[in-house]
């Protein structure tokens, strides 16, 4: 999931929205959806933002860097249950080995 500015010309405004991409199981690809409609930048500027499109272009900055800081599986040096399962017997071939067995160690 990432967020992206999205900028619309429609009927002689440009309309600014704040877009989620996703992966949609259904459609077997990505997707978006809305996550924030701004309005217009020439309503945005008549309020009395100067550059509306730097303005919220750091915002989804924002977003995009607390979704990897809270999001993120973080990998761990600890084993689960003190065991490490090596998948050696995936790439036997490599080695030159012909009966390749799926060995655990324990520490």
């Amino acid at each position: 999931m990432a967020y992206f500015l999205k900028k619309t010309p429609l009927e002689n405004r440009t309309y600014l929205a704040i877009y989620e991409s996703f992966y949609s199981h259904e459609k077997k690809g990505t997707a978006h959806k809305c996550y924030k409609s701004m309005g217009s930048i020439e309503a945005l500027k008549a309020n009395g933002l100067d550059d509306p499109i730097t303005f919220y272009q750091k915002g989804v900055d924002e977003l995009n860097n607390s979704r990897k800081d809270h999001g993120a599986r973080k990998i761990s040096d600890k084993s689960v249950n003190g065991i490490i399962k090596v998948p050696t017997w995936r790439c036997g071939h490599y080695f030159g080995l012909t009966h390749a067995t799926k060995p655990i160690l324990h520490l």
